[in-house]
């Protein structure tokens, strides 16, 4: 093998939040740093199939991350780095000269797969598959050309090799993943389940116009040969495409640990400008009234949220809406404290407490 690629998804990778380093204290990496034990996250795996790589002289290997995160091959190089130098030292010097991480950009959409799309998938293809995966059309790769032990070509078949991974993360991070989260949480309040459903609401599409418009767009610097405002339609059109059949839900689903990742820096950029954060406050406010587990029509909405601190569980069910800002991945950016984001805010939240989701969305869109 010249390549070992994986998918862990963006949480996946144990980094602490306060510290930022391998998170050592975790229970499952905790057994698995004893050697008699045996294997249970992917951290030993892979660190133990290393020292196996570096007992047999197999070579160097790249570690490609393919996960939708941010300077993945970094993550990836700190996470599996700081398992390694705990577990033996000695493979991790030798993965230090051996391995390399490449910071890649991947963006697909895939939808989640449950019996129902399990059995139209297989109606027709033919094939009893238990597990097959459905995604759309579009498919875009961008990776930096840092493959150890050499690679395919990957050019041939539309991958872009490129220096500047990093601006394609931030277009794709704060425009596209962003606009998902943005129209998530109002949309579930709504009674959308659909993403293609959703977006063909006109006050979810003019949200998420006016969001990448007036909020996302302004802030962010291309690359020379890349139109922002082409992107933009693109995100419309993939989001409108009923074929996917995304789920708002599967969006939605592990939000404390996407928000922070797609909509800080620009949360931040919006408050120290001192422009007007109202899209921003909104949706805070559908956040705090989707763990309520019930949209304006009194149906269930599924709230889970894996990476919830047990410290922020009594600020999820305050009835202080200001105590929820305080919840741990966005107390760094001190909305309570900020007057503009605060009073807005509090103004959707009381909104959504008497007239539900439709009555905040039609007063924020009815704002210039």
């Amino acid at each position: 093998a010249k390549i070992i690629s994986l998918t862990i998804t963006e949480g996946g990778y144990n980094i602490a939040e306060k510290t930022g380093q391998f998170d050592l204290s975790d229970p499952a990496v905790q057994a698995d740093l004893s050697p008699e034990n045996p294997p249970r996250t992917v951290f030993r795996f892979v660190v133990q199939a290393m020292q196996r790589r570096k007992t047999n002289g197999a070579g160097p290997v790249t570690i490609l991350s393919c996960d939708n995160l941010r300077s993945n091959g970094a993550v990836a190089r700190k996470a599996f780095m700081g398992f390694a130098e705990a577990y033996d030292p000695a493979t991790a010097e030798w993965m230090a000269a051996n391995v390399s991480f490449p910071d890649g950009m991947v963006d697909r959409i895939a939808p989640s797969v449950g019996p129902a799309e399990i059995a139209k998938a297989n109606a027709l293809s033919g094939v009893n598959d238990r597990v097959p995966a459905i995604a759309e059309s579009f498919i875009q790769w961008v990776t930096e050309d840092d493959f150890i032990a050499g690679r395919p070509d990957f050019a041939a078949v539309g991958v872009q090799l490129r220096p500047d991974v990093k601006a394609f993360e931030t277009i794709k991070g704060r425009m596209l993943n962003a606009s998902h989260m943005i129209m998530s949480f109002p949309s579930l309040l709504l009674g959308h389940r659909l993403v293609d459903k959703a977006v063909a609401d006109p006050r979810v599409l003019r949200l998420m116009l006016r969001f990448l418009n007036e909020v996302s767009m302004p802030l962010l610097a291309p690359p020379s040969d890349v139109s922002l405002t082409g992107y933009r339609d693109m995100i419309v059109e993939r989001f409108s495409n009923p074929a996917v059949g995304d789920q708002v839900l599967r969006i939605a689903h592990d939000g404390l640990s996407k928000l922070p990742i797609f909509l800080s820096a620009t949360t931040r950029a919006v408050l120290e400008s001192g422009k007007d954060p109202s899209i921003l406050a909104f949706h805070m406010a559908c956040f705090r009234a989707y763990f309520a587990g019930r949209d304006d029509n009194g149906d269930t909405i599924t709230v889970n949220e894996p990476h919830l601190a047990p410290a922020d569980v009594d600020r999820v069910r305050s009835n202080d809406p200001l105590v929820f800002l305080d919840i741990t991945p966005f107390a760094p950016l001190g909305l309570g404290s900020n007057r503009l984001f605060r009073d807005a805010y509090l103004h959707f939240v009381g909104l959504i407490a008497t007239g539900g989701g439709a009555a905040a969305i039609d007063d924020l869109l009815g704002r210039a």
